[in-house]
């Protein structure tokens, strides 16, 4: 039996993909109030997709989330969101992150602030996006 082999002309890209279980999100007021729910390092250079599957507690609430470069210090262009109150699947549109460079996964909850406001993070993670 060979097992698995990858040839000469062959490419296995893995993504880095943050899980978090049950991750409570404090709630703010106002923007900003982005919190770190992961961070990791991109080895090659590719469009993505920003995918999670988050709530709130509260109909007065939305969850954004996003990514943050930190080699260059500014957030990707894209984000993700929502105000469902059972857990939802959402995605962001396609950026292009670049081999090298570090990134953070942030997530914010905008609308109300105390114990009874908060988002839920069940997990956040990368898709390659198609061409």
């Amino acid at each position: 039996m060979e097992g698995l082999k990858l040839g000469a002309d062959e490419l296995l890209e893995v993504i880095t993909t943050f899980s978090a279980t049950e991750q409570a999100v404090p709630a703010v007021t106002a923007t900003p109030g982005w919190f770190v729910v992961g961070a990791f390092r991109m080895r090659a250079t590719m469009r993505i997709l920003l995918s999670a599957i988050v709530s709130v507690s509260h109909t007065s609430l939305m969850l954004r989330g996003r990514l943050f470069d930190l080699t260059a210090a500014v957030p990707v262009p894209i984000f993700l969101s929502t105000q469902s109150m059972v857990d939802a699947y959402v995605q962001s549109g396609a950026a292009e992150l670049r081999g090298g460079h570090v990134y953070q996964m942030q997530v914010e909850v905008v609308g109300g602030s105390g114990e009874e406001f908060f988002g839920s993070v069940k997990n956040v993670g990368l898709i390659a996006a198609s061409a």
